[in-house]
């Protein structure tokens, strides 16, 4: 052998080694315990996700950006994949999609985060809400608990553009060459018949007789009272029991006009920071297919996210 080649041999001997060494200290740092040798070739795929499950955790450890994923997480009924179906939803531009984010992880300029970033030793800044002045201002409170922005914000913004979009998905599964439209108080054609928003009379009168959208099914003789919710992800299973609760009295009233129908109250509740629960889609499968529901719900799940981008733009930039 030359000596060139002998040269040769030792440095790959001496580089194999240093490489060794540095992928064994860099694995015992990250704690992985596996068999560290020259022939182990599944060390970078163990770095890897070592590195990604160990960032993971440090992230929803921290009390304030993983907040609502591990508050998510621990949600009865959380349906994963569904909750984070809008990050994979084509049409969302990367300005919508940050703030979003930034909402998720409280970090938008609220009077409680100021207080919080800006004026830590300052005793006297004002922390309430600028609006009602009676709870600490808040990404949470501005979200969906300010009464001052109820009927401004909440309900035009947020609710009824979900609402919209039901209510075009239910008249599109009946009359397929149906484009997007706004709603009318009654809509029909020879299968089904919608009423939006509109006042029910019956006797006794009820007190909850003004949902958001009732469907007639003419042919299968069925009747499904719809009321959407977009409240903050911890009300979600709340707020589906109270819709059920505050519409039953009408399901009665109404079988008793219409005894020829069969009656169901179809709460469509999800959060306003992305929640969706398996509950939501058992809801919605009475209505619609399974598939159309998987297909249904993220459109839903996007005019909820993109009304909580638009209720915060709008809270933090108007005059209080």
């Amino acid at each position: 052998m030359s000596a060139s080649h002998k040269y040769l041999k030792l440095v790959t001997v001496h580089e194999r080694d240093r490489l060794l060494r540095t992928s064994t200290a860099l694995c015992n740092s990250l704690g992985i315990t596996d068999n560290i040798n020259e022939t182990n070739a599944n060390i970078p795929i163990l770095v890897k996700d070592t590195i990604k499950k160990n960032h993971k955790k440090t992230w929803n450890n921290k009390n304030q950006h993983g907040f609502i994923t591990t508050h998510q997480q621990n949600t009865h009924d959380y349906n994963k994949q569904l909750s984070h179906s809008w990050l994979k939803r084509q049409g969302t531009i990367s300005h919508t999609e940050g703030f979003i984010c930034a909402i998720q992880e409280q970090e938008t300029r609220t009077r409680s985060l100021i207080s919080k970033r800006e004026q830590p030793d300052n005793p006297s800044y004002d922390k309430k809400c600028r609006y009602c002045h009676n709870h600490t201002e808040d990404i949470f409170h501005l979200l969906c608990s300010c009464s001052h922005l109820s009927a401004s914000l909440y309900l035009p913004v947020r609710h009824d553009e979900v609402a919209k979009t039901v209510y075009n998905a239910v008249i599109s599964k009946h009359q397929k060459d149906h484009r997007y439209t706004l709603p009318y108080p009654v809509w029909s054609n020879e299968y089904i018949e919608i009423w939006w928003d509109t006042i029910i009379k019956t006797v006794p009168i009820v007190h909850h007789n003004k949902p958001d959208i009732v469907v007639w099914l003419k042919k299968e003789n069925k009747c499904f009272i719809i009321d959407i919710c977009v409240p903050l992800d911890e009300n979600v299973h709340k707020q589906e029991k109270i819709k059920i609760d505050n519409y039953t009295l009408l399901k009665i009233g109404l079988s008793r006009l219409y005894p020829n129908y069969t009656y169901e109250v179809v709460p469509i509740v999800l959060g306003a920071t992305g929640l969706v629960t398996n509950s939501l889609v058992n809801y919605m499968s009475n209505i619609f297919t399974k598939n159309e529901t998987l297909e249904i719900i993220p459109k839903l799940q996007q005019k909820a996210l993109i009304g909580s981008m638009r209720i915060i733009k709008s809270a933090l930039s108007m005059k209080s």
